[in-house]
């Protein structure tokens, strides 16, 4: 008896995962000061001790996956030559980068274009993926990483932050797409 309640309880992990809980319970958030709201995850604490100029927002998971929204300046760049340059910075910047893709996806707004990468840092290999939303003369960057073996575990709670992402900032204007 005891054997088949262990063996259950093997199969029970086995199907859910590691039991490590991945935020599935999303919150609507809004930043007045840069005009854009999204969903995210309700778990994730926000770090405001990183400050940029660019830099709107950052969060980190319990499992120490992070995200961050920034936001630059179009002024004379066309988008394409923006996201061009900021993935040639990227490819200079990191240790054995990897880009594994690159495409546009639906966002609330409009079209969104996308970048998934990998590369060392501290000797692990992180995975990282990077969304452009533009508005105007001004471009956002939603970034979101973790360790590339374990990204595939965030990537379902990702996809409806990525797609939840709009420069509009009414509450009732972004959907809880759980």
């Amino acid at each position: 008896m005891k054997a088949k309640h262990i063996f259950l309880g093997l199969l029970l992990f086995y199907i859910t995962g590691s039991g490590i809980s991945y935020a599935q319970h999303l919150m609507h958030y809004t930043s007045e000061r840069f005009d854009y709201s999204l969903l995210i995850p309700e778990d994730w604490k926000r770090n405001d001790q990183l400050k940029g100029e660019n830099l709107a927002l950052v969060l980190v998971s319990p499992e120490d996956a992070s995200m961050s929204v920034s936001f630059y300046s179009l002024m004379g760049v066309e988008e394409e030559e923006f996201i061009n340059r900021f993935q040639s910075n990227l490819e200079k910047q990191l240790d054995n980068i990897s880009i594994e893709e690159k495409g546009e996806f639906k966002s609330r707004d409009d079209e969104a274009t996308y970048l998934l990468f990998d590369y060392e840092k501290d000797g692990i290999t992180q995975r990282e993926k990077l969304s452009f939303y533009v508005r105007k003369k001004e471009i956002a960057v939603l970034a979101a990483t973790h360790e590339k073996d374990k990204f595939h575990e965030i990537l379902p709670v990702l996809e409806k932050v990525f797609k939840s992402f709009t420069f509009e900032t009414k509450q009732e204007k972004v959907e809880d797409l759980d």
